[in-house]
């Protein structure tokens, strides 16, 4: 079953012209696939389940253990330079964030460096987040939630 599953992921990402895409997209496309086949397996002779250690979670798990959880782990491991780097804050689809490896490795959510963004926006444009990593944004409330539900630590820099 893990097999059918994994093949029918990769055909799917293969058939739908998704190589240049982002991690991101390829992620949500991926855990979408994962519940259409939850459903289209589903019955007396197929399931898929999550519980089962040859389950299509399990796999994508896996290959998202890849991604460090926050940009402290990316310190330790030895990243110093600041930048945007990809994390994976609670094993789910990977999201770009800026860190700051020159104050020791931290996950920066907004940052309002020459006024080139506005930050008079929707809400729904606070829950996703706006503006340009490397310059001004705002992480987003989705992205801040992932990053902090595990505790953390705030650095404020003024």
């Amino acid at each position: 079953m893990e097999i059918t599953c994994l093949v029918f992921v990769l055909v799917t990402l293969s058939s739908t012209g998704m190589g240049d895409r982002s991690d991101e997209f390829i992620c949500k496309r991926i855990t979408n696939d994962m519940k259409d086949l939850d459903t289209n397996f589903t019955g007396d002779n197929y399931h898929v389940d999550e519980k089962d250690g040859n389950s299509m979670t399990e796999t994508k798990s896996v290959i998202l253990k890849t991604y460090a959880q926050d940009c402290l782990e990316l310190y330790d491991k030895g990243e110093k330079r600041d930048g945007i780097y990809k994390v994976s804050p609670d094993d789910g689809c990977p999201i770009r964030v800026y860190c700051d490896m020159t104050n020791g490795g931290w996950t920066v959510m907004q940052r309002r460096k020459d006024g080139s963004v506005s930050f008079k926006r929707t809400w729904a444009e606070y829950v996703e987040g706006f503006g340009d990593l490397e310059g001004d944004f705002w992480l987003g409330l989705n992205h801040i939630h992932r990053l902090t539900k595990d505790g953390s630590q705030i650095y404020i820099n003024l």
